[in-house]
């Protein structure tokens, strides 16, 4: 099996609501995973705004106050799950302003290569938050959903045979050096222009060119990566001209998949973000299952 890599600096964004437990539940167990060196907790205090667009700032006294506040507040949290490992670097820290300038600043900042967010069921405007912070912020991002399961034992993974797929699969490599019995599932999509063959025979056959193709592309794709076929269970699924994001989103569930890594590039401002997008709309969808977006 390949050597893997692994996440280092850590940034756990924070809301001070019955997520964090849960939030701070999955950062302890992947922490054992991952061998965290460090981990940067993050709150940012709201902006609050009257109906008539009128900010409501808080005064520098009274801001300060807030922000002890929810610091005490979150220390508290954090110290049952994170108190015992004294090797592990442990920082924490309230902001107030714009959520995303904050987020993207402090990653900067930190040199944090992991980030660690907590994705709640949808509401109005939480698929546009996330899909912002999955486009902006240039680390890679774990959403956690309120319906994550901690224990992991499926991981699917979309692959197109790329270098960003073989990091996102470098990853589940991880997961399943740490516990064997995971499966890793490896997604190749190809997009059927069914539309353009009436004829059965045609469609058969171009079915069989296009499902070899892929099997070739996989073949050599474990070569020259050096990995172990019998280790993944690799699925074809032809596709019609629907989301991408929708066909990965129903194989992950119709395989009780625990979590989904995609890879995508690490600039964010690039232009090639075929997979990039497809992975910001999996987090403005999927609401059960966590999602990892390596870059």
């Amino acid at each position: 099996m390949t050597q893997t890599i692994s996440f280092s600096k850590v940034l756990v964004a924070l809301d001070c609501t019955e997520q964090d437990n849960h939030l701070l539940k999955h950062t302890w167990s992947l922490m054992n995973v991952f061998d965290f060196a460090s981990i940067h907790f993050l709150y940012i205090l709201p902006e609050f705004k009257s109906k008539s667009s009128l900010s409501l700032d808080f005064s520098a006294d009274e801001l300060q106050f807030s922000k002890q506040e929810a610091c005490q507040l979150l220390a508290k949290e954090i110290q049952p799950f994170f108190d015992y490992k004294k090797e592990l670097k442990i920082s924490l820290n309230v902001e107030h302003g714009d959520p995303q300038y904050i987020l993207k600043e402090s990653i900067e900042k930190y040199g944090i290569d992991l980030m660690i967010v907590g994705k709640k069921e949808l509401e109005k405007g939480s698929g546009v938050v996330a899909r912002r912070i999955a486009r902006k912020i240039n680390a890679s991002v774990w959403f956690i959903t309120s319906k994550a399961n901690i224990d992991i034992e499926q991981i699917l993974v979309p692959i197109d045979f790329s270098d960003n797929a073989y990091r996102a699969l470098q990853f589940g490599l991880h997961f399943k050096e740490k516990k064997e019995t995971i499966e890793i599932i490896l997604l190749h999509l190809i997009d059927f222009p069914s539309a353009a063959f009436s004829i059965e025979k045609d469609r058969e056959d171009l079915t069989k060119i296009l499902k070899d193709h892929a099997q070739e592309g996989y073949e050599a794709f474990m070569q020259k990566h050096q990995l172990h076929a019998p280790d993944f269970r690799f699925e074809i699924y032809l596709k019609d001209a629907s989301c991408t994001s929708k066909y990965i989103r129903n194989v992950a569930h119709q395989n009780e998949a625990d979590l989904i890594i995609m890879g995508v590039k690490g600039d964010t401002n690039s232009a090639d973000f075929d997979m990039g997008s497809i992975a910001e709309k999996m987090v403005t969808l999927e609401e059960e299952i966590p999602v990892l977006i390596v870059r």
